[in-house]
């Protein structure tokens, strides 16, 4: 499969929302993933917020993170990810 592009802002770096989204899915607290990437736990919210409204924004969300996340975990994960992200 192709490595594809989601349309994010151009402030975003495609690869750290990818791992972000990861590691969200995977039950990382917010202070975790800023931790682990050397991130601010603000700039970790700013990303899961923009993602999320990308998402929503979507006429199809499943496309958008399968897009976002791909190379990545995928499928099972999926879901967990979209209800974290929707329950904040």
């Amino acid at each position: 499969m192709k490595n594809r592009k989601i349309d994010l802002p151009n402030w975003m770096d495609q690869e750290k929302a990818k791992i972000i989204v990861e590691l969200r899915g995977m039950g990382y607290t917010q202070e975790k993933i800023a931790e682990e990437m050397d991130l601010s736990q603000q700039t970790v919210s700013r990303y899961l917020a923009e993602i999320r409204r990308k998402a929503e924004e979507s006429d199809n969300m499943d496309k958008f993170f399968l897009g976002l996340l791909l190379g990545g975990i995928g499928g099972t994960l999926l879901g967990t990810i979209i209800k974290e992200l929707m329950e904040e």
